[in-house]
């Protein structure tokens, strides 16, 4: 299996949904593109051949507070053609001292993991 070009040292572009106009600027000069929300892969598959050459990620950007349900993001984004398909993540408190609640976040987001086929 071939690793995903979004796992190697390369070189991204972290574009906005809200941006679909600089999305082109970012496929010709990348070498891969993170589109950020969740029409990000709606907002990709409308954009030009051009774009879509690029391999792709999608930020869900649960995080903020969308409501994404992860099998459908999952789904969602094998449709577009993701180099790899990301949870639609979540925020946490940083605590030095204590990686507990860092675990515990981890151990859930891999039991909502879509398994491959």
């Amino acid at each position: 299996m071939t690793t995903p070009i979004t796992l190697t040292t390369s070189y991204s572009f972290y574009v906005r949904e809200r941006r679909p106009d600089l999305l082109a600027a970012a496929a010709a000069f990348g070498d891969s593109v993170t589109v950020a929300g969740p029409k990000g892969p709606d907002v990709y598959r409308r954009g030009s051949a051009a774009v879509r050459i690029k391999p792709v990620i999608f930020d869900g950007e649960g995080y903020r507070g969308y409501e994404l349900e992860p099998e459908a993001w999952a789904r969602t984004q094998r449709s577009v053609g993701a180099d790899r398909v990301l949870l639609p993540g979540v925020a946490l408190e940083w605590d030095k001292s204590d990686s507990s609640l860092v675990a515990s976040l981890v151990a859930e987001q891999g039991r909502m993991a879509p398994r491959p086929a």
